[in-house]
């Protein structure tokens, strides 16, 4: 998938309210969400996002807000 596609998949998961955030470290990538979501937007990744293949997964977690240190 093109990043751009990946992008507008991002930017609509996070429209619908998702929460989730990415933080990178040198043992990779961790998506969280300490918040609850909307299920607009829990339904939209579960459709859209969690079913795209690993690579794809995972440059879309990139896209993604990052981590605020708490």
């Amino acid at each position: 998938m093109l990043i751009d596609e990946l992008r507008t998949l991002a930017e609509k998961y996070l429209i619908l309210g998702g929460q989730r955030t990415v933080s990178a470290s040198k043992d990779g990538v961790r998506v969280t969400n300490f918040e609850p979501e909307p299920d607009a937007a829990a339904a939209f990744w579960d459709q859209n996002i969690q079913t795209l293949d690993v690579q794809d997964l995972h440059n879309l977690h990139l896209l993604l807000p990052p981590s605020r240190t708490r």
